[in-house]
């Protein structure tokens, strides 16, 4: 079963209990966790909820070590699989790559979005919710461009909150001439362009488990200034296809960015290792631990 959001907490229940009435002998349960928890934390009933559904599981198998701290803390699971009566496994596999979208050329992108070839365009991309920390981004950048003043900022993705607030915002820093802002979900056809055009990718997350976006800017080859937050430390734990700052650090943040464009070889470097990177997401190594995890549930595949 694909677990998301607590959104879908009482249908499984249902689900579950309807499949376990039917059924002789039930097949063990697998969760897909993609998120343990909700990015706006659950509280009181959502959590007692959330475990519920969780709890009737025989393995999880989470994206990142944050991920499995988070679901062994809720099911009160000490690392032998802890106080449930059978046996209990957590399996821990990468976000597989997200090839969704045709790479395309930065000179054939940047003539679609009206860019020029000497812009350096820094992506924010995906539903601007709070944890994502856009507010920040923009805190950090008027000191981006003081250092790099041919620097754009387009920002691709449905807001979660008034997009107002943050024009306004980066009016009021100065910035505002220099965001291109693309305030709708993207269909798959025109991934390749915003992503394309780009120089970075900029994950500016105030928390996360893992990120969607990020195997997504290594299919399409971008290089990523990413927040050491939640499992994104553990995706970037090379170096070879990104670069990590603090959280909640605008000038870090800024530093980052602006130390990437003023490298061109660091830069090609980044891009080298997005490639190299991009050789090992494939899907294969996830069906295998799916197959390998069915195996240790005793179910023959």
């Amino acid at each position: 079963i694909q677990w998301w959001v607590p959104f879908w907490a009482l249908c499984y229940m249902g689900l579950l209990a309807l499949y376990r009435w039917r059924s002789e002998r039930p097949a063990p349960l697998l969760y897909l966790c993609h998120n343990v928890l909700p990015h706006e934390r659950a509280r009181g009933p959502w959590v007692w909820l959330i475990r519920q559904v969780l709890r009737r599981g025989q393995g999880w198998l989470v994206h990142s070590a944050a991920d499995e701290t988070e679901l062994r803390e809720l099911l009160h699971m000490d690392e032998l699989g802890g106080v449930m009566e059978a046996p209990r496994h957590v399996y821990r596999g990468y976000l597989p790559l997200f090839a969704l979208g045709e790479p395309e050329a930065r000179a054939v992108a940047r003539v679609k979005l009206g860019l020029t070839d000497v812009d350096e365009v820094i992506l924010f991309f995906g539903f601007v919710r709070p944890y994502k920390g856009l507010d920040l981004l923009l805190e950090a950048w008027p000191e981006v461009l003081r250092a790099r003043p041919g620097a754009k900022l387009v920002i691709v993705g449905e807001f979660w909150e008034p997009v107002a607030q943050f024009k306004a915002r980066a009016e009021s820093l100065g910035v505002l001439d220099s965001l291109r802002i693309v305030d709708r979900y993207v269909p798959e056809a025109t991934l390749g362009t915003y992503f394309g055009a780009a120089d970075l990718l900029a994950l500016p997350y105030r928390s996360a488990t893992g990120s969607a976006v990020l195997p997504l800017a290594v299919h399409h080859g971008l290089p990523v200034v990413a927040t050491a937050v939640g499992g994104l430390p553990e995706a970037l734990a090379s170096g070879a296809c990104g670069v990590l700052v603090p959280p909640e650090d605008p000038s870090a943040l800024a530093t980052a960015i602006t130390q990437v464009l003023d490298r061109p070889q660091l830069l090609a470097r980044l891009r080298e290792g997005v490639a190299r990177e991009r050789e090992g997401l494939g899907w294969s190594g996830l069906v295998a631990l799916i197959q390998a995890a069915a195996g240790g549930l005793g179910v023959g595949l």
